[in-house]
Order: structure tokens, then sequence, then C-alpha cells
């Protein structure tokens, strides 16, 4: 349904795009062998356990010695020594691995074809099949968060610049990484339900009606159970809620029920996540991510944040300056939204900034800002106008490029320098695995 009503110039663009993310994949997936490292292992076992053990029992999913070799046996080896630590385990939320369901049953439902020639394909859940699926489920989520992008800057520029504008973001920030190379994890989800909550938000921003309240609260608690981080989106429909009893646009009455639509809609969504965390600390209240990180708010690492060596946005993904800059552009055209979502950004980047695990770990850029690029998308299209009106559109898509190109080569310094330990087969780090693949090429 959503295909038919897209018009065949962003059909075209949709469909070019998932072609180069998935040519990547494919590339990237060929060299190292498989999908699934880092974080993605917590994701995948949720997943595992979901489709597999229909529980949430990560044990399976995390003895799992991931390789090439064995993701791909018959009887896959396990760790036998693993360690069990559940509130390291379930820090991840569940959120991208729900979804993630849909793709195993695919995959389970395509090695039971192929088993038909080739009697030695795993039902393990770990094959390259499995990850293959996964991986471009995941690479479709990128692009239908494309797709919400360009229509909520249809709203405010031409359709050429809401075009420029998703593109130059994609590919000129690291969710070209992790919407093509680490695909495995919780960002391309994150990326296409922010990217639906900023273009509902808007779309219905003069509307004032109890359904909305609860669809924008039901779909913060979507983002909350992909990145639970993102509970602060409710910061949006909240402020939105308090301007409007302030302006006398709402009754008292209204303004409570409208509150508690806005909370009951995300609860609902959530509960999953409640599940887990009264499971394992025995409390609906206390997260796994919070026992086993810290908070820090008397002492921000915001000049880390930007700058340091491995993560810096500064460094790494330069294009969210003159992105950030561009809001306040927009700020002249429309003050309260602009307004709204310049302290968003800068509040998020606050949080982040007090968290114990600031740097990220082997993370490329500051991944955890990829659900608030649909806001930076905004400011960065304002830029593009100035600079299409003052020039041309050649030289504005010429200046993409640098930034783009930039990007590209920030993602080979990262993936071959970089990049941490990861099960490739052999305990050594992805970028050593890649310079060696590249050397027996060449």
């Amino acid at each position: 349904m959503l295909y038919a009503i897209i018009n065949t110039a962003m059909k075209k663009l949709l469909i070019s795009l998932f072609l180069v993310f998935f040519l990547l994949f494919y590339v990237h997936f060929r060299i190292v062998g498989q999908a699934i490292y880092g974080d993605g292992i917590y994701y995948w076992s949720y997943a595992h356990a979901l489709y597999f053990n229909h529980d949430l029992n990560l044990y399976n999913g995390l003895e799992h010695i991931y390789s090439p070799q064995n993701n791909n046996t018959l009887k896959p080896t396990n760790n036998s020594h693993l360690k069990i630590d559940k509130i390291s385990w379930y820090q991840y939320p569940p959120g991208s691995s729900i979804t993630w369901v849909f793709g195993f049953i695919f995959a389970d439902f395509l090695t039971k074809f192929f088993t038909i020639f080739n009697k030695s394909l795993s039902f393990s859940g770990y094959s390259d099949l499995y990850q293959f699926i996964v991986g471009i489920e995941n690479i479709l989520f990128i692009i239908a968060g494309i797709y919400f992008l360009i229509k909520t800057l249809q709203m405010y520029v031409n359709s050429t610049i809401s075009y420029i504008t998703s593109i130059s973001l994609l590919l000129g920030t690291n969710l070209l990484y992790y919407g093509s190379i680490d695909v495995l994890n919780s960002h391309p989800l994150s990326f296409l339900t922010s990217s639906f909550l900023l273009w509902y938000f808007i779309k219905s921003h003069k509307k004032q009606t109890y359904v909305k309240w609860f669809i924008l609260g039901f779909t913060v608690g979507i983002l909350a159970l992909i990145r639970t981080q993102d509970l602060l989106f409710l910061i949006l429909p909240f402020v939105d809620i308090a301007r409007l009893i302030t302006i006398k646009k709402m009754k008292i009455i209204e303004f409570f029920i409208s509150i508690l639509l806005l909370i009951f809609g995300t609860v609902v969504s959530f509960i999953p996540e409640l599940i887990i965390w009264k499971n394992i600390t025995g409390s609906f209240f206390k997260s796994p991510y919070a026992l086993d990180n810290q908070f820090h708010f008397n002492n921000p690492h915001v000049i880390g944040l930007a700058f340091n060596s491995q993560t810096g946005f500064v460094l790494y993904t330069p294009l969210l300056i003159l992105a950030f800059i561009g809001l306040f552009f927009f700020i002249k055209k429309q003050t309260y939204l602009g307004t709204l979502f310049s302290i968003f950004i800068l509040l998020q980047m606050y949080l982040i900034a007090n968290w114990s695990g600031w740097q990220q770990g082997s993370s490329f850029g500051i991944r955890m800002f990829i659900s608030t690029y649909p806001l930076y998308a905004i400011g960065l299209s304002q830029i593009i106008t100035l600079l299409i009106k003052k020039y041309s559109v050649k030289i504005c898509i010429a200046l993409m490029c640098m930034f783009v190109l930039y990007n590209i080569g920030a993602i080979f310094y990262f993936l071959l320098f970089v990049k941490g330990i990861t099960n490739v087969g052999s305990y050594v780090s992805q970028g050593t695995f890649i310079r060696n693949y590249i050397r027996e090429k060449l």
C-alpha cells in the first residue's frame, strides 16, 4: 500500500538507495563472513530466543560462538564457560529484536525450501541465510525512514531540496555505516520510528484529538523499547500539550485526558521492557541499563563527545554541525517548532554526555544521536535552501558530496584501523581481518 502511493521519482530514489545499501552490506558480509558482532549479539539473542524458544532467555544466543564456520554448521559449538550476568545481558531493550522475528520466520521458510536441494543447511538460527534476511529487513527500515523524512521535509521545502537533504544526511553521517555495514543493530529501526514520529508530530500539529496523543505516546514507547534513552522524546508532545493549555486552546479536562492518553500510549508499547525489568531487577521502575551504567549530571563530557578521537561527532560527522546551525534559520520561520527541536537536541546531547559510557565503545561516531537525525535534517534543509538561493543547485550538491566523501573516508579509516574485537573466526580486530583480506585479494 505504501509503495503504491509513492510517486515515480521517489520510487526510483528509494530503490536506488536500497540497492546501494544492500551491495555495501553484501560486500562487507563477504569479507568479514558474518553480520553479527558487538551489541548485535545481544539483539540477535533476543530474536533467537523469541522465535526458537518462545521466551526471553538470552543464554542460548550468548553462549553460541559466532564465527562464519560455526554459524553454518548443523550442530554449532557453544561457549561452555559463559558466566551468567543478567544485569549486563538485559540492559539492551528488545524492540528491534521483536521485529527481527519476522525475518527469522521468512529465513526459516527459505531454509526449509532450500534443504530440498541441500541437506547440509543449518536450522540453528545463526546461519548466513538468517543473517542475510534480517540484514535486508534492517536496510528496509532505513529506506522507510528516509521515505518519512522526505515527506516531513516536503512540508517546508520543495521536493528537490528534500531529496538532497535526505541523501546528504543518509550518506554524510554514520547512518551510512549503520544502515549498510553494521546493520544488525537497533539503529535502523530507531531511525525509522523517529522519522515517523516527527512526520506525524508535524503533520498533526494543528489537530487536537485524543487519538493523536495516544499515537504519539505509543510511538515514543516503541522508540524507548528500541533504545531506552529515547523516552526523552516524550518532551515533544508534553511541551505541545503544555503550550495549548497556556494559550488557552485546551480546557483543563482536555489537558488531563491528553496527558493520560499520552502516558497510557507510551506504557502500552513499552510493556515488554517493563516485564523484563520486573523479572531481572524485581521492579517495574528499575532498569538493568541504569544499574550497569551511571550518569554524572555534574560532569558532562560535552567536549569529549564532540572531539574524542574515536567517536567525536565533530571529527566523524561534521555535517551535523551545519545541520544544527540550520535550525536557527528554521526558528525564524517556525519559532515554536524550531526552538523546541533545537532544545531537544541539546537535551539529548547533554544526557549522552553525562553517561558513564559516553565514548560508546567501538562505535562509528556518536550512534546514540541517530534517533535525532530527522530533527537535524530540518536544519540541514534550511542550509541547503540558502545555498541554492545564493549559489546554485550544482554548487550545493558539490558541497554535500564533500561531506559524503569525508564520511566514506572516515568509515574506511574506522574499519581498517579502529574497529575493535569481533568474532570473525578468530579473536582479531575487524580492521586487521579486512586488511588481511585485501592483501590476499591483491
